[in-house]
């Protein structure tokens, strides 16, 4: 049985993780996850799958003493996605990646593999559609967000752990909260946005992504190396509300209105005074604008099919399963 610590397992990509393992019998079988969560965090989730909870500060690495030496791997995807304050970013981001780094040094010496799920916003948009941006191209991050995850992956390169990092493009999936507002404005049939319809995005289901470290956890081709895991194929806007209208029996028909780029500099800094006025961080936020004002989210996933000697990584009915569960929970 290889046991595997999991920071951020309460999390959405954490709970796909879960079921996901839940699913396969050899997973399950084979693999037991050990939640390593702070003090505050709902673990109702976890109880429910009989998930070991061990309680830590990830700003007190000596709080991980007598906790992680009995660990194999460990799966680092906490992380901190939207904040009232830019500083909220790198103190989740970076100073707990550092502390963990440091724990595990000092307690994990039975680790063999520490995986990092990172984001494509610290790789920054390709420079055309045409071209997909790989893990081999300069990193332009446009945010807060994407520079502290690249500063994270930084640390991460310098450990002496066997390492294996992973850029996550747009997630979405059962349990999340933030990408539901998409599908919500999909289901309206009045679209209202900065990007134009058939802007392309790298996408990829938390499900297939919970599923795909589960399958990374021992597999060596991986070590030391970086890289993007989405499907083949981005999805447009147009591809996506048309896609999620039916799904639910609606008609793909749909209103779009862009709004002008030039906006997204005054919505900003509406939005960094609301929420700080407030003490309240919201998906919709500053540091979000800057990035889906941008153009050309796109990425290419051919280094980690090569590394996997697989042929594709495709869409196969996770965003009908994804309308279903929003349904099933009254919540599309």
């Amino acid at each position: 049985m290889i046991r595997i610590g999991v920071s951020g397992l309460t999390g959405m990509i954490g709970k796909n993780l879960i079921t996901q393992q839940a699913r396969h019998r050899e997973a399950k079988e084979s693999l037991k996850l050990i939640a390593f969560t702070r003090r505050e965090s709902d673990t109702s989730f976890l109880q429910r799958y009989e998930i070991e909870c061990r309680r830590v500060d990830y700003g007190n690495e000596e709080s991980f003493s007598g906790k992680l030496e009995d660990i194999d791997v460990f799966l680092h995807l906490a992380g901190l996605t939207k904040s009232v304050k830019p500083s909220g970013y790198y103190r989740v981001n970076v100073d707990a990646t550092a502390a963990l780094l440091g724990a595990l040094s000092r307690y994990g010496k039975g680790v063999k593999h520490l995986i990092f799920a990172s984001s494509t916003s610290a790789s920054g948009p390709a420079s055309s559609p045409e071209r997909p941006k790989t893990e081999e191209d300069p990193c332009t991050p446009v945010s807060h967000y994407g520079k502290s995850k690249l500063k994270a992956e930084e640390l991460i390169r310098s450990s002496s752990l066997n390492w294996t990092i992973v850029r996550l493009p747009i997630v979405f999936g059962p349990h999340d909260y933030d990408m539901l507002n998409m599908f919500r404005i999909a289901k309206s049939g009045v679209i209202t946005l900065f990007s134009s319809p058939q802007d392309p995005y790298s996408y990829v289901s938390a499900q297939d992504a919970g599923f795909f470290f589960l399958q990374a956890v021992q597999n060596e081709r991986l070590y030391r190396e970086t890289y993007c895991y989405c499907y083949d194929a981005p999805l447009t806007g147009a591809q996506f509300y048309t896609m999620v209208r039916e799904q639910l029996g609606l008609s793909p028909d749909y209103r779009y209105i862009q709004v002008p780029r030039w906006v997204a500099h005054p919505a900003r800094a509406i939005l960094g005074l609301k929420q700080r006025m407030l003490q309240r961080a919201s998906i919709v936020n500053p540091d979000k604008i800057a990035e889906v004002a941008t153009v050309y989210w796109v990425f290419s996933n051919s280094k980690l099919k090569n590394a996997l000697g697989i042929a594709s990584i495709k869409e196969n009915g996770a965003v009908a399963e994804t309308v279903r569960w929003y349904c099933e929970h009254q919540l599309l």
